[in-house]
């Protein structure tokens, strides 16, 4: 009689899971709730509490291994006891997310004789000597690098020296569906804007990375020619920067067009609203809002960092500008708010590409499933998806 093969175990680690709206727990959240479960057991390891991990919904077995500080003997103890489970339960696989976990995991599952996976998904603006020393050592155990765009494996080849040929880009992946969403009822007249007010809006919450005082200033150049446009800022942050933020609007004669939602659950309603979409950060990994902007078909003004010229061909479904080019960035809008035709072909060219193209959560849970499965069989013919 055949024996039915139990599915393998997998662990993922990650430093902390505070919500799955956004971002990287985003995607995991949707990668281990699409798992196939047949094939594959899942468990997650948070290094640090969270209220959302002790009170709310998550698709598999959770643990915290609780771990404020790297560098302490309970910390080592409880890696050790994490690697002395994982060869008891007989995990095969690990993949770890976020840079604590990806310094500290690897040594402790890869004597428990797992396979290592650890993720990148940004240009590594945290980077710096002490904390790349350490992942170059972690990285010795590490099997295979997950970036979630071309620029950034290119960046963590550079950076941390670690082989190409073993770094997979895996997209994000988002559910289409979500892109149907109506428009928020009432915005307008809630924000006390005309119906034909040009709304510019950004998804980011406010910090200095996203450069939002780039965008106030271009505002008072659009304002030249379109006095009644307004500014949405979808997105939250702390204290000290909403003040600044505001600050500056009131500085620069703008402030009552200028609107702050705060954290919002779902961004798409809002982004419904907008003329013309823009991030214009310093630094970006494959950014979700940009995937955002275009599923809900918008034209899209962004700076050239990250993968942004990955989701953004410039010209054919919206436009690449320096960082910290304020003109350029002004001058992009206006073309886009001047020209209705070109618009509507770059709002057409966008949705397009993300309908057709490798955004999909399910070809993101597939890529992953694919790598594991050739690691765990010793396949290493097709080092990228």
């Amino acid at each position: 009689m055949r024996s039915v093969q139990q599915p393998t175990k997998i662990l993922y680690v990650m430093d902390y899971f505070y919500t799955p709206n956004g971002g990287t727990e985003r995607q995991v959240f949707e990668l281990i709730r699409n798992l196939d479960r047949t094939r594959y057991e899942p468990r997650l390891i948070a290094l640090q509490p969270t209220a959302y991990l002790a009170k709310e919904y998550f698709p598999c077995e959770t643990a915290v291994l609780g771990v404020r500080k790297l560098k302490t003997p309970s910390t080592v103890l409880r890696l050790f006891q994490l690697s002395r489970h994982l060869r008891a339960s007989g995990t095969r696989l690990v993949h770890t997310f976020f840079v604590d976990s990806s310094i500290v995991a690897p040594l402790f599952c890869k004597l428990a004789g797992a396979r290592v996976i650890t993720s990148r998904r940004d240009m590594g603006f945290w980077y710096n000597p002490r904390t790349l020393a350490a992942l170059k050592f972690a990285n010795v155990f590490v099997d295979r690098i997950v970036a979630n765009c071309d620029a950034v494996r290119r960046n963590v080849h550079r950076r941390e020296g670690f082989p190409e040929d073993r770094i997979t880009v895996i997209y994000n992946g988002h559910d289409h569906a979500k892109f149907h969403a109506a428009a928020a009822p009432r915005l307008r007249a809630g924000w006390q804007l005309g119906p034909t007010d040009p709304i510019i809006g950004i998804v980011a919450n406010i910090s200095p990375i996203k450069r939002h005082p780039d965008l106030l200033k271009a505002l008072t150049i659009i304002h030249q020619r379109y006095p009644n446009a307004a500014l949405a800022i979808v997105g939250g942050g702390g204290e000290k920067d909403l003040a600044e933020t505001r600050r500056l609007a009131n500085d620069l004669g703008i402030a009552n067009r200028v609107r702050i939602t705060g954290s919002v659950h779902d961004t798409v309603p809002f982004i419904k609203h907008f003329d013309v979409s823009v991030l214009c950060s310093n630094s970006e990994g494959l950014s979700n809002a940009i995937i955002e902007y275009m599923g809900c078909g918008k034209a899209t003004v962004c700076t050239d960092t990250g993968g942004n010229r990955e989701l953004i061909k410039d010209g054919h479904n919206g436009f690449v500008v320096p960082v910290g080019d304020i003109s350029k960035l002004a001058e992009r809008i206006l073309r886009i708010l001047d020209n209705p035709g070109l618009r509507q072909q770059l709002e057409a060219n966008a949705r397009a590409d993300i309908y057709g193209g490798n955004f999909s959560i399910r070809r993101m849970v597939d890529s992953h499933m694919a790598l594991y499965s050739r690691l765990l069989n010793g396949n290493e013919r097709h080092p990228r998806n």
